[in-house]
């Protein structure tokens, strides 16, 4: 458990009845329980919101696409380019380029 072996956790729990009294270590260790129990709701909580959320993307992901037109090449989606009389007459007019 978090890297700690039975030994460390030991001797950590032998300072801290040094250190509270047998009177109040029995209250420290239910405290510590219930504040276990708590992150353990905690995270579990945390943990079902995110498998929903994970869930209901999945579902989008299956969901059929909408039909789609089909997909036209550039070419046919371009007008034909017709130039106006002005611009014929001048590329008549122009020389040119050497």
């Amino acid at each position: 458990m978090f890297g700690i072996s039975f030994w460390e956790l030991f001797v950590i729990g032998f300072a801290l009845f040094l250190c509270t009294g047998p009177k109040k270590f029995p209250e420290l260790l239910r405290q510590a329980g219930r504040l276990f129990v708590q992150f353990r709701r905690m995270s579990n909580e945390v943990r079902a919101g995110w498998e929903d959320v994970v869930r209901e993307a999945e579902l989008d992901l299956r969901a059929p696409l909408p039909p789609s037109k089909p997909a036209q090449p550039p070419s046919a989606q371009a007008q034909a380019y017709i130039p106006t009389p002005e611009e014929k007459k001048e590329a008549i007019e122009t020389p040119p380029i050497s």
